[in-house]
């Protein structure tokens, strides 16, 4: 259900505009109970971690989601 969810919002995000990895990276941390590193969410969406780290860029700017480490390094990015 999860994972049709995120899917279905990637497309939902194509039709606002929106990329939609982004869209999809979105939907991945409002899911989630915790933090999330940004290997995890390469590897849980199938997607390049220099994706990842663009689209966190992308969901940053636009106040979506927030760091409580530094991800570049490997740390966490959870969602607000």
């Amino acid at each position: 259900m999860q994972k049709a969810y995120i899917l279905h919002w990637g497309e939902m995000g194509t039709r606002w505009g929106i990329n939609r990895t982004v869209a999809q990276i979105h939907a991945l941390l409002y899911l989630s109970p915790r933090a999330l590193p940004a290997e995890e969410i390469a590897a849980t969406l199938s997607v390049a971690r220099s994706n990842v780290s663009t689209s966190i860029r992308e969901l940053e700017a636009g106040g979506l989601c927030g760091r409580c480490m530094c991800w570049a390094t490997g740390g966490n990015i959870m969602s607000r």
